[in-house]
């Protein structure tokens, strides 16, 4: 009986350190009160990734990045769309809150996790 004990223990605590993969779809939303005119309403679905301290995006025309992100979640991360255009990824991956700034455009967008 103690063995089971000690064994489930030992279980739940190697369990408990395990980091768990999570992927979602996130659609980008104009943020009409931060964008220039002109900007489209809807913008690219993005899939997005993270797997420990590990986070990944990838739209459409394939993945965009790959970057480590600190305990806090908090990223900021430049990248370069298939299209050539300048994009900026911010917030927090932990709670999914995050937004994408097109340099070359002016135009904000909120990505706003599906399902």
């Amino acid at each position: 009986m103690r063995t089971t004990f000690v064994l489930a223990s030992v279980l739940l605590v190697v369990g408990a350190g395990s980091a768990v993969a999570e992927t979602w779809k996130a659609r980008a939303e104009l943020i009409k009160t931060k964008s220039a005119n002109g900007c489209a309403e809807r913008a690219s679905v993005y899939t997005l990734a993270l797997d420990g301290n590990t986070f990944s995006a990838s739209d459409a025309d394939g993945k965009q990045f790959t970057i480590d992100v600190p305990d806090n979640g908090i990223i900021k991360e430049d990248f370069r769309s298939a299209g050539g255009a300048r994009l900026e990824i911010s917030g927090n991956v932990k709670t999914k809150h995050l937004d994408v700034y097109n340099n070359n455009r002016g135009c904000w967008y909120r990505l706003a996790p599906e399902g």
